[in-house]
C-alpha cells in the first residue's frame, strides 16, 4: 500500500512545493497592493464574495490548485536537463538557429566515470568496439535517448532497482526545481528588512552558496539515477534497442543527445 502510494506522493511533491514558494514570492512583492476591503469592480467583488463564502479551507484548497499548476509549469525534469537546461524544446529550436557549429560540438553526458568505463568494456567484450573508434559519448549518448523506455522496462524487470532509481530521479527534481525558488524568496526577504547593508550582503553569499549546494545535490542525484538504468542495460537487467542495433553495426554516428528519450 504504501509502495504504491509513495511514488504519487513523489510526483505531487516537487511541483506544489515549488508552486507554495513562487506563489510566497509572489505574495511578498505585490500582497501590499491587493484590496483590503471588497472591490468595486463586479468580477473582483464576485470573487471576494466567493472566498467569504467558502472560508479558509476552501481558499487553502485553492492555493493548493494554483500552486501545483505554477509548479507544474515552471519544474524543470531532471532528464532534460543537460539538453539545455531543461526549457522547453520550441525555445531550444529557436536558440540552435543561432547557434555555431562550434557550439554543436559542446555536449554533456551526465554519468559516473565509473559508468562510463563500466559502458566502455561493455561494448568492448560484447561489440568489439573500442575507443578510438567509438568514444565514450557515443554509446552514453545513445543509452540517454532512450532512458524513460529502459526505465520502463527495468520496472517490469526488477522492481526494487526501478524503486531506487524513481526514488533518486524525484530526489533530483526537488533540490533542482526548490534551490532557485528559495534563494528568490530569501533574498528578498532579506533585502527588504532593515538590517546593516554588510549582514544583507553576508547572508546573500551565505544563501546563493546554499542554493548553489542544494542545486548540486539534485543534480549528482540525477547522474546516479541515470547510472542506475546505465547499469542495468550493462548487467543486462534490461535490454536496449540501440545496444541491439549497435551489435548488429547498423549505427554509424554519435547519435544526438536527447535528454531521457520522447
Amino acid at each position: 500500500m504504501l509502495a504504491s502510494t509513495l511514488p504519487g506522493v513523489r510526483e505531487v511533491r516537487t511541483p506544489l512545493t515549488v508552486g507554495f514558494v513562487w506563489l510566497l514570492v509572489a505574495w511578498l512583492v505585490v500582497g501590499k497592493d491587493l484590496p483590503k476591503s471588497k472591490p468595486s469592480q463586479a468580477v473582483l467583488a464576485a470573487l471576494w464574495d466567493l472566498g467569504a463564502y467558502v472560508g479558509k479551507g476552501g481558499l487553502l484548497v485553492v492555493a493548493s490548485f494554483a500552486a501545483y499548476l505554477i509548479g507544474a509549469f515552471v519544474e524543470v525534469d531532471p532528464l532534460h536537463l543537460w539538453e539545455h537546461g531543461g526549457r522547453p524544446r520550441w525555445i531550444n529550436r529557436l536558440r540552435d538557429r543561432a547557434r555555431t557549429r562550434a557550439l554543436d560540438r559542446v555536449q554533456v553526458y551526465p554519468m559516473s566515470d565509473q559508468t562510463l568505463r563500466d559502458l566502455d568494456e561493455y561494448t568492448a567484450e560484447e561489440y568489439g568496439f573500442d575507443g578510438a573508434a567509438h568514444p565514450r559519448s557515443f554509446v552514453a549518448a545513445g543509452i540517454m535517448r532512450e532512458e524513460r523506455q529502459l526505465a520502463t522496462r527495468l520496472q517490469a524487470a526488477n522492481v526494487e532497482l526501478f524503486n531506487r532509481y524513481d526514488r533518486l530521479l524525484a530526489e533530483a527534481s526537488f533540490r533542482i526545481n526548490v534551490a532557485p525558488a528559495l534563494l528568490a524568496l530569501i533574498l528578498l526577504v532579506v533585502w527588504n528588512a532593515h538590517i546593516p547593508v554588510p549582514i544583507k550582503v553576508t547572508v546573500t553569499v551565505a544563501t546563493t552558496l546554499a542554493a548553489f549546494l542544494f542545486f548540486r545535490q539534485g543534480v549528482r542525484r540525477a547522474i546516479q539515477s541515470r547510472d542506475i538504468i546505465a547499469q542495468a542495460v550493462v548487467a543486462e537487467v534490461v535490454k536496449s534497442r540501440f545496444m541491439a542495433k549497435l551489435g548488429e553495426h547498423e549505427v554509424t554516428t554519435t547519435p544526438p543527445v536527447d535528454g531521457g528519450g520522447s
